[in-house]
């Protein structure tokens, strides 16, 4: 009589290796989530310090030769305050505004700018339920604006 060939696995061993890799996957999934969301939040605050040094540094050649600053920052410069961005302000900062809904920024006393993005759109590049309510307002913990904005006691 012949020998059969039995080169192959059994059923066990396909289902052992099955269950190993859904409890890797089950592993490294919320892992993987929470370094996305991470990450979107510091992108945001690198945009939102890099929008802050735009506009201090047109600010002081703003004050030295009005007229070598930024068309955008002139016409968003009124003397005294910075206040929400229009789209072509949130274009020159550096932002998209694909990806930023509402910008505001506001003028410090010593020549400071404060920057915050107060929504951004659920389909944006900076959306995550971590950081980001339901309708694109920051949580607590969202580095929406720049080290120059002050702290108050309702803010994280």
């Amino acid at each position: 009589m012949k020998k059969l060939n039995r080169k192959g696995f059994t059923l066990v061993e396909l289902l052992a290796v099955i269950i190993i890799l859904a409890i890797v996957i089950g592993v490294t999934i919320p892992a993987v989530l929470n370094t996305i969301n991470n990450s979107k939040n510091n992108a945001l605050g690198v945009e939102v310090e890099a929008a802050q040094k735009w506009l201090e540094e047109q600010y002081m050649v703003y004050n030295t030769d009005s007229s070598l600053a930024n068309t955008n920052f002139s016409d968003f410069y009124n003397g005294t305050a910075i206040s929400a961005m229009s789209d072509n302000q949130i274009a020159a900062v550096g932002l998209k505004k694909a990806d930023v809904t509402t910008v505001t920024a506001t003028l410090n006393s010593d020549g400071t700018v404060c920057v915050k993005v107060t929504k951004i759109p659920q389909s944006g590049e900076y959306y995550n339920t971590e950081y980001w309510n339901n309708e694109g307002t920051p949580k607590a913990n969202a580095k929406n604006k720049s080290s120059h904005c002050p702290t108050t006691s309702n803010e994280g």
